[in-house]
């Protein structure tokens, strides 16, 4: 009953709760035209400032590394739109492209930002109000808090499936689709995007065996439990080979072994593990194995089929990744401007690539990042990687203790947004955006001394405050 009472807490749980189903709702596609963003962006920037006044300086102050990547984030966002002298943004690398048409048109002397298309820039420092907002809630609810919100999650999942087989079974028109411009066809789900649910799916992993691994779950439903969470396994494998997503197999893969890794790390934590525990986990795996070579066998196997029958020659993304890396080559130091990929890759795009579509995202955000936003963006990537290297050298050396899987479930997740955006931009994706905060949030909490000390770990084996910080 202890999960079906997730809407009791602080006002912060349940302006988070609300913002969560807000963006499970309307916040499945990365396009900035979307109708359902009139509703969720006002929506966001209302319970960030809510989030805002209730913050207190010592709950911030816990989280330096956090708040420190978000500040940073948002400045460099306003740094790209703050406009300046025409001297010095037309010595911009091809700015004086769009100097040339200025003078045609007889605007005369502009003073424009270092952003090369400011509205797509608006856009993309607007997009970040949904994560701010989780962020400055989240740094004010608790560990039991931060946890029950990972139900909230599993539920949005359980949705997106359903909704998902209805697509498929349906027709490709006339079908429930959440968005206009969605991957008809293919079990989308709460997103338009067939690879961002995927990646989606792919995360809920983690967090199941994390729920189903708990000491009290396993203490009284062991059998049931484990149960459940292979059957779980089973379905979200089968659903991610029938998506048509290679990026979205490949972070399967990852998450099928991190499910494993985190049920043997719980069990082994346990002071009376069970015999079977170890049989069960190898007849478990060995039947999710078997299910994905029936699926790979009978042909229904999307996901392997597109792996194995494209060629780089057919995919659009190894056409674009060269050109978007000459030109993030030319753009240096400072880039284009964030989220203005689109029209300056346009510039730069050969007669030869030309066609019907057009390349709305590099399909790597890795790379994207490095084109908009220059050596800035690079530092700021080079911070993101390093925390996580920091959080998961930390995790691993308290890898015994009880209090750090939700640390190790939030460090999965991260890992595989990042895995999943080597090949796309699920990120971009409001619903991805925040559960990416909420991972980072169970990290902090995670790795807390305090919620290692509630946990019943003696204080002088969780590290120091020092450790936390870093």
């Amino acid at each position: 009953m202890r999960h079906l009472t997730w809407l009791a807490g602080s006002a912060s749980f349940k302006q988070l709760a609300l913002l969560l189903i807000a963006t499970f709702l309307m916040g499945g596609s990365t396009r900035p035209d979307v109708m359902s963003l009139i509703v969720l962006r006002p929506l966001s920037v209302l319970i960030f400032a809510c989030g805002c006044w209730t913050l207190r300086h010592e709950q911030w102050r816990q989280a330096p590394f956090l708040c420190s990547m978000a500040v940073a984030t948002t400045a460099l966002l306003l740094l790209h739109l703050v406009p300046l002298p025409p001297v010095l943004w037309q010595s911009l690398p091809q700015r004086m492209t769009i100097a040339t048409l200025d003078h045609a048109a007889g605007l005369g002397v502009v003073w424009r930002p270092l952003s090369m298309a400011p509205s797509l820039t608006w856009n993309a420092l607007f997009a970040l109000a949904v994560p701010l907002a989780v962020l400055v809630h989240g740094l004010q609810l608790s560990h039991e808090d931060l946890r029950r919100l990972m139900v909230l999650v599993l539920v949005a999942g359980a949705i997106s499936v359903l909704l998902g087989f209805m697509q498929m079974l349906g027709d490709a028109d006339t079908g429930p689709y959440l968005y206009r411009l969605s991957s008809r066809g293919t079990a989308v789900g709460l997103f338009a995007n067939r690879n961002h649910q995927a990646v989606f799916l792919t995360t809920l992993l983690p967090m199941l065996a994390f729920l189903t691994t708990e000491r009290d779950t396993l203490a009284r439903h062991r059998g049931r439990t484990l149960f459940l969470l292979f059957a779980a396994v089973a379905v979200l494998m089968v659903i991610l080979l029938l998506l048509g997503s290679r990026a979205g197999l490949v972070c399967g893969i990852f998450g099928l072994l991190s499910v494993a890794i985190m049920v043997r790390l719980r069990m082994s934590g346990m002071r009376e593990r069970p015999h079977w525990i170890g049989t069960a986990v190898i007849i478990g795996f060995s039947i999710v194995a078997i299910l994905i070579v029936i699926a790979v066998a009978s042909g229904q196997a999307t996901s392997v089929r597109h792996a194995l029958n494209s060629s780089s020659s057919d995919d659009l993304r190894f056409l674009v990744w060269p050109v978007a890396w000459r030109s993030a080559l030319v753009l240096l130091p400072w880039g284009s401007g964030i989220g203005t990929y689109q029209p300056v890759f346009q510039m730069f795009e050969p007669a030869g690539m030309l066609r019907s579509t057009y390349s709305n995202h590099a399909h790597s955000d890795w790379l994207e990042v490095v084109m908009t936003g220059g050596i800035p963006g690079v530092v700021l990537l080079v911070a993101m990687v390093a925390g996580f290297g920091g959080a998961l050298r930390l995790a691993w050396q308290r890898r015994r203790l009880s209090g750090t899987a939700l640390a190790w479930t939030g460090l999965v997740i991260i890992l595989l947004c990042g895995i999943g955006s080597f090949a796309d931009y699920p990120l971009r994706a409001p619903i991805m955006s925040a559960l990416f905060v909420l991972a980072c949030l169970w990290v902090r909490t995670g790795l807390d001394r305090r919620t290692l000390h509630d946990s019943g770990v003696p204080q002088h084996q969780a590290g120091s405050s020092n450790d936390l910080r870093a």
